[in-house]
């Protein structure tokens, strides 16, 4: 079994020594073998390790053919396999991770920008800036950030995703949303974010991290005529991550 994506970058800015407690948001598994460990072993792993995606129908990826996995990534710092005991890079996806550098893959380039491809780059650059206060984005001529239509959808995705990491990267991520004019300027929070871009949706988005069902409740209690009688006469604290 090996990673690949952020727990695969993860493990390589570990072993640099660039980021030594970098916990990435998820993982994501592969099989490098033909075989399974044992029969059902892909999906117990995916169960075990990948749970949030495997309940929405995302299992163990199998890979027989490295050079045909790292043609095909997306970004040049997810050309990256892990296993235990080693991490395999291509030289791009080493130089660029390194120095911060968001760079489509030339796979990713010939398929020609789209919003979901769009929608990640903004967020991967205010996490790159959130984490090390340093990011660039290169090699995406013609790719107009501002200009382009990108899609409620996508926006909420990565909007959700930044959310995983932390309420501060989804702020972040908001702000550049507004700066970019792919939201309105009076939107004033995440969260009205997050509900402003399910609002634009034909069906309902679920967000797995977004506390949207909290902030629609919060405001329905100060919008109401009789707020003070409908607030809970008590809240717990509950158990969260530190942000």
């Amino acid at each position: 079994m090996a990673t690949r994506g952020g727990a695969a970058r993860a493990l390589l800015l570990r072993s640099l020594k660039i980021d030594p407690a970098y916990i990435p948001r998820d993982i994501d598994l592969v099989r490098i073998s033909k075989k399974e460990i044992y029969e059902g072993a892909d999906a117990d792993l995916a169960k075990r390790y990948m749970s949030e995606d495997f309940e929405f129908g995302t299992g163990v990826e199998v890979i027989l053919n490295e050079d045909e996995y790292f043609s095909t990534r997306d970004l040049t710092i997810n050309e990256a396999l892990a296993t235990d005991d080693r991490v395999v890079t291509t030289k791009q996806c080493l130089v660029d991770n390194v120095r911060h550098i968001l760079r489509p893959s030339n796979y990713e380039k010939n398929r020609g920008s789209s919003c979901k491809m769009l929608a990640k780059i903004i967020r991967f650059y205010v996490e790159s800036i959130h984490r090390y206060d340093d990011a660039a984005v290169e090699e995406v001529e013609g790719w107009d950030f501002e200009k382009s239509f990108i899609s409620p959808f996508w926006l909420a995705s990565q909007l959700d995703k930044a959310y995983d990491v932390n309420r501060m990267v989804a702020i972040e991520y908001f702000n550049r949303l507004k700066i970019l004019k792919q939201i309105p300027s009076e939107i004033e929070s995440p969260e009205e974010a997050a509900e402003y871009l399910s609002e634009l949706l034909s069906h309902s988005f679920y967000y797995r991290h977004a506390p949207v069902e909290q902030f629609r409740l919060e405001r329905q209690w100060t919008d109401s005529d009789e707020q003070y009688e409908h607030l809970p006469k008590k809240m717990g604290h509950g158990k969260g991550k530190n942000l």
